[in-house]
């Protein structure tokens, strides 16, 4: 069951790192399209609307580092890998 823990734990990782560059890439191509300003205007920190979007799409893979973790946790005690 332990492995089961650390593949949840990577995907997690590994969902973080692509909505990371899905975020970066989007940023990158409204820099292209509309300019500094509008990358100055959604990364406001009073835009609440980019604060939650930002919250859902990170919000899967932290959620299965969470259930690593708990996971590990549990199963800490096996002898089995």
């Amino acid at each position: 069951m332990k492995i089961f823990g650390k593949i949840i734990g990577v995907l997690g990782k590994v969902y973080c790192v692509l909505a990371f560059l899905f975020v970066m890439a989007n940023l990158v191509f409204i820099f292209m399209n509309e300019g500094w300003s509008k990358i100055q205007e959604i990364m406001n920190p009073f835009n609440l609307i980019n604060f939650v979007v930002m919250i859902i799409t990170f919000a899967p893979g932290y959620g299965l580092m969470v259930w690593s973790d708990k996971i590990e946790e549990k199963f800490k005690d096996d002898a089995i890998d």
